[in-house]
Order: C-alpha cells, then sequence, then structure tokens
C-alpha cells in the first residue's frame, strides 16, 4: 500500500508545482493590477509558488526515502 501511495505522489507532483507557481504568479498579477506596482507582487508570488512547490518536492523525496 505504501507502495501506491509513492506513485501517487509522483503523480501529482508535476500538477502540484504548476498550480503552486500558477496561483502565486496570479494573485501577484492581481495585486500588481490593484495597488499599481508590476511586476512586483508577480515576482513575490512566482517566488512563493516556487518555494511551496519546493518544500513539496523535499516532503516527498523526504517520505520516500525514509520507506
Amino acid at each position: 500500500m505504501a507502495g501506491q501511495r509513492n506513485i501517487w505522489d509522483a503523480a501529482t507532483l508535476g500538477i502540484y508545482i504548476a498550480v503552486s507557481i500558477s496561483i502565486g504568479i496570479l494573485g501577484g498579477i492581481w495585486l500588481d493590477k490593484k495597488i499599481g506596482t508590476s511586476p512586483l507582487f508577480m515576482l513575490v508570488g512566482f517566488a512563493a509558488g516556487l518555494t511551496a512547490a519546493g518544500l513539496e518536492v523535499w516532503r516527498i523525496v523526504k517520505k520516500t526515502l525514509k520507506e
């Protein structure tokens, strides 16, 4: 059962990365339009999404190596 969970984690990893970065960028663009600070918050959102994606990759790798 643990092997199936690892396969599921690996399969959804690409989707998680794309969604987290996209949400960060889109949220940043929205905030930039509201405040007029383009591209400041888009870059901050990108960095936040990239960080969230990296942490998820690290969590999955750590869990996989533990098993």
